[in-house]
Order: C-alpha cells, then structure tokens, then sequence
C-alpha cells in the first residue's frame, strides 16, 4: 500500500517540477509517473478523498484512453469518499472552500501580526522553545494569568494546534535547537493573527487552526507551505471536471465504489438519485459496475469523523486477487 500527497497536497506541495496546468489529468498523471518511476505493479485499488477521489476517477479515465501507454493496467477498483463525481455548483454547497481560497487570496502581504507585545515581558531573557510554547499557549486558550512560565514544560504538548511550535523553529520542536527570541515571536505573531482573522470572518476554531499550521518560518519570513494560485487552479478543475460518463459505462471489470457521508453538504439530490440509479442498473457482461454507500455519522472528514463505519464499508468489499 502507498499512501500519496498528490500536488499542492501535504509533502508534495513544495515540489516545483510538477507538468503544468495543475489540474486533475496532470493530478492523475502524477500517479502514473509515480508507479513508472518506481517500476511498481499497476494498483489494483485506487482510494481518493474528496479531490483525490476526482484524481482517482481521472487515473481510470486516462488508462482507459492509453494516455499512459501500453503497459498501464486499469485497476480493478476505485474508492471515490465523499467526491461528487459531477461538476460541482457552488450554490448546491456551503461553498465554504470557495470562501477560504478567497479569503487567503486577499490576505495581506507581508502578513500582518498580532500585538503580542504585552506578553514578551513574562519571558526570561534568552527566550527559549518553552518560552515561546507558553506565549502561543495562553494567546490560543486566552489564559488570564500567565506568570507561570515553568508550566511551559507541560503545556507544549497541549498546543492547540501542536504543528504551531514547529512553526516557530522551522520544523520539527523536539528537534530543532532554539532560534532567536526575536524570530520566534515574530513568526508565532503572523501565524495568531492569521488565526485570528479567519476566527473573525466566521470560520470554525478547527479550521482557522489548520490555515494558521500551513505556514512556514524560514527564519526572517512566514509564507504558505503550499502554492496558493496552484490550489486555486486545482479547485477549480475540481469543480469543472465531470466523470459521469465513466459512471454510465464503466470499463470491463471494473469496479467504481463511491461512498457519501451522510452529514456532508455536497450531495445534491439529483447525484444522489442518479447515483443511486447507476448502482442498481443492470450490465452487460464487457461492463464493469458502480456500488455506492452510504457513511453514516459522518461529515466530509470521512476518515476523522466516522473511521470505524468507513473501514466497515470498505474492508468486506475491498478487492482481493486472492
């Protein structure tokens, strides 16, 4: 089993010689490459979340064109979670992903900090990663009392989030020696008032955090962890991209298992019919078929919000060559 950030996407998103456009055939092409690259068995499974789940459709799509030469081998099944496999309309969403890239879009630049400096006074001179953990510690819970700096040594790792004290020093905190005071405060400062920001215009705690934990300290600048036009770019080929006609005669021996969440605000009701209908249709014996299920207990964080009902969909139907 391989696990893969595709582009724009967790390790992946600092990698600067990815094909151009970002969008979901290069998305999927990345995979071939991938599997060329390494001299792996073609998958039998391919599984994608959300717009790794359009990626895992596109992958089948262009095998069954050739777009990856004659030794590609389609996989025997695809699990798309919670990806509508449609264009996506806006208006039938919360569009809460439209409202975050537009947000980061308008940020300033530089960005901006938040006036910390009534607290510097609390730290010792020398500053330090304990220093520094309980500063961002009492601005995120909003600790009245914070003279007790040596409670620091506990507290770190009850960050909220824990990716924020490696923020701070660059990269990992139980690795990385101390940096200056200075330079620590500065990139805790950015990244508060990030969270800050996104907490004011409406955006759950949860998800304010997570923007806040993308950014990156090189030690005199605090930037994006990831290609921000580029995430826009995939978006939007996200939406734009359709694969109902993959759903309406998937190839021969091919299985496509699409999985809804029950509380996710993407499922119009004309995709839950239409999908509903292509898992009952009877087909030919050169066709493959199309199964869908439904998560229950659970939002679009399929894998955060009910792990144990999605391994109880996917584990009996998995597919096996045994």
């Amino acid at each position: 089993m391989v696990l893969v950030d595709i582009r724009n996407h967790g390790r992946s998103a600092g990698l600067k010689e990815l094909d151009l456009p970002h969008n979901m055939f290069n998305g999927a092409k990345d995979l071939a490459n991938l599997v060329k690259f390494h001299g792996w068995a073609w998958p039998d499974v391919v599984l994608g979340h959300s717009m790794g789940g359009k990626v895992a459709l596109q992958f089948a799509a262009s095998c069954a064109h050739g777009d990856y030469g004659e030794s590609a081998i389609m996989p025997k099944q695809l699990w798309v979670l919670d990806s509508v496999p449609g264009e996506v309309n806006s208006n039938e969403t919360s569009g809460e992903v439209e409202k975050v890239l537009q947000t980061l879009e308008d940020l300033p630049s530089p960005l901006p900090s938040r006036k910390i400096k009534s607290l510097v006074r609390c730290l010792p001179e020398g500053g330090g990663r304990d220093k520094v953990a309980w500063l961002v510690y009492v601005e995120l819970h909003d600790v009245p009392e914070f003279n007790n700096v040596k409670a620091a040594s506990v507290l770190i790792t009850n960050l909220d989030p824990p990716s924020l004290l490696a923020l701070c020093f660059g990269g990992g905190a139980a690795s990385k020696p101390s940096r200056s005071k200075g330079v620590c405060l500065a990139a805790a400062a950015s990244i508060l008032w990030v969270i800050d920001h996104m907490l004011n215009l409406g955006f759950s705690k949860m998800l304010s955090n997570w923007i806040g934990s993308n950014l990156n300290n090189d030690g005199e600048h605090v930037e994006w962890a990831f290609d921000l036009q580029a995430c826009i770019d995939m978006f939007n080929s996200y939406r734009e991209e359709s694969y109902w006609s993959l759903l309406e005669s998937p190839p021969n021996e091919l299985e496509i298992a699409i999985v809804r969440a029950e509380n996710s605000d993407r499922w119009p009701e004309h995709v839950v019919n239409r999908l509903n209908h292509l898992s009952q249709k009877r087909r030919g014996p050169k066709e493959g078929k199309v199964s869908f299920h439904l998560l229950p207990k659970s939002g679009h964080w399929v894998h955060v919000d009910n792990p144990k009902g999605l391994l109880e969909i996917v584990a009996p139907n998995f597919y096996s060559n045994a």
